[in-house]
């Protein structure tokens, strides 16, 4: 939204948010408040006679003082504000008839209607509000009965003292106006054909995205921190289900500590967001956290779903089948409506091509009942955030973290023949073990991630399984060089 100055050559000056307050200040327009400007619709009640059922419509027009009733068809539409990334709308609820207007706030509750009446100059509009009434003929007994909206005895007009909208009488002699303008729609980065890609911080930090192989949680991290070896890192991008060609969608995975038998059969760990986990609907229908969700983090006042590995399958165009296990157990990805494992990758002005990129996710989310108690969604998207190395989806594209997308030779081998060149022993990593073929006979070191010995013996056979704790291990058998694999 965009103040129209009095004073020729002063431009520039935009709304933006202060402690909830909405002011103008000279800005560009990417640090101006995005608002979601939605039509209001108003309820119709009709039918047949007094005795049938009622039936409802939804109309969205501005009935001012009693035309409809007078059979005049002349009308506008009214408009509510809403912040673009949040629940915030903007209220009039803190209008003093007693000629101290107070300043227009963005508050989470619901909105209040707004007219913007157009003067001569093109797409400059004189902003009112308006209150929502009952035509005064609708009654029970009718056949008929139309909500209205009415102008509020007040407008918006700037503060110049303290650069805050405020509300004023609608006599005042302060006539101010504003502009619209629209955002651009973003681009999306086309990350070319299946392979191996490493997705790297664009901080320059030497961290990349990479799967917790213990908790399944996606993390930045730098390979020389255990257990996040280089295979970690080596994830594996591929087209997912394309919807629109301007938006290309792809699915994220790595085949880190799954078993032969599991590739075989189409399953890898898939970035997803849990946010249908993370958040339940509470009595009203809206989003609440899930506060023994294990896909929930909590920083401060605020609370993100973590983006997340999961072992799942694709089947159909744009759904997964996924397996339950380990952390995350207690938890089920309900909504497939909208895939929550289709990343997109936005450009950013920084991008040239394939670098500072945001990593985005559309999901359905919780927004309320209707009238016959049925739970409502709304589509909205999400955007990769860092807090403390730990990747979760915020709803603000300005909290994003940026990365760099390159091809990589790192990617994991498979569990079950992990071998050293020709060498005829192989080692194959089970749940809470380790076999260990073909070295009969020869002496085996087996440690944790933080080098700690947890087996030590001499082979007895060539098909031996030693028991060792779950993780990631290295396993050294004498004249080998040092095999690492995931045991679950």
């Amino acid at each position: 939204m965009n103040l129209v100055s009095g004073t020729p050559g002063v431009d520039g000056l935009y709304a933006y948010a202060k402690d909830s307050l909405i002011s103008i200040k000279s800005a560009t327009f990417d640090d101006a408040i995005r608002f979601k400007v939605k039509a209001v619709e108003l309820e119709k009640w009709s039918r047949e006679s007094a005795t049938d059922a009622w039936s409802k419509v939804s109309i969205a027009y501005l009935d001012n003082a009693g035309a409809q009733i007078l059979k005049d068809t002349l009308s506008a539409v009214a408009y509510t504000l809403n912040e673009q990334y949040t629940k915030n709308t903007v209220t009039n609820s803190a209008y003093d008839t007693e000629e101290t207007y107070a300043a227009v706030k963005f508050v989470n509750r619901d909105a209040v209607p707004f007219v913007f009446k157009a003067i001569e100059a093109a797409d400059e509009y004189l902003m009112v509000p308006v209150k929502v009434t009952a035509i005064d003929n609708a009654t029970a007994s009718g056949t008929s009965a139309v909500t209205k909206m009415e102008e509020e005895s007040f407008k918006v007009v700037f503060n110049v003292k303290t650069a805050a909208l405020t509300y004023v009488a609608q006599d005042d002699v302060r006539d101010d106006f504003f502009k619209f303008e629209k955002a651009a729609a973003p681009d999306y980065a086309n990350l070319g054909a299946p392979s191996h890609k490493i997705l790297s911080s664009s901080e320059g930090d030497g961290k990349a995205l990479s799967m917790n192989p213990t908790t399944l949680f996606a993390e930045v991290k730098t390979a020389e921190q255990t257990p996040y070896i280089d295979s970690l890192f080596g994830l594996w991008i591929d087209t997912a289900c394309v919807k629109d060609i301007t938006k290309p969608l792809y699915y994220v995975t790595t085949g880190n500590g799954l078993s032969a038998e599991d590739r075989e059969a189409g399953f890898m760990y898939y970035l997803v967001n849990p946010y249908d986990s993370a958040y339940v609907a509470n009595s009203t229908g809206d989003e609440t956290a899930n506060m023994s969700s294990a896909y929930l983090l909590k920083d401060f006042t605020d609370t993100y779903a973590k983006a997340a590995f999961v072992k799942a399958k694709v089947y159909g165009v744009d759904s997964l089948t996924i397996v339950r296990e380990k952390a995350t157990a207690a938890d089920t990805l309900k909504n497939m409506s909208i895939n929550p494992a289709a990343m997109a990758f936005m450009t950013t002005p920084a991008t040239d091509g394939l670098t500072n990129l945001i990593v985005e996710n559309t999901v359905n989310t919780f927004n309320g009942k209707d009238g016959d108690d049925a739970q409502q969604f709304d589509s909205k998207s999400y955007y990769l955030k860092v807090i403390n190395n730990v990747l979760v989806w915020s709803s603000v594209p300005t909290d994003a973290h940026l990365f760099n997308v390159a091809s990589t030779e790192l990617h994991p081998t498979s569990n079950d023949n992990v071998a050293d060149g020709a060498s005829t022993i192989s080692v194959v990593a089970n749940a809470g073990t380790v076999t260990i073929q073909g070295a009969a006979g020869k002496s085996v070191v087996i440690s944790n991630i933080l080098g700690k010995v947890v087996a030590e013996t001499v082979l007895s056979s060539d098909n031996a399984t030693i028991a060792v704790p779950a993780g990631i291990v290295a396993v050294a058998v004498e004249g080998e060089a040092a095999v690492k694999v995931v045991v679950k």
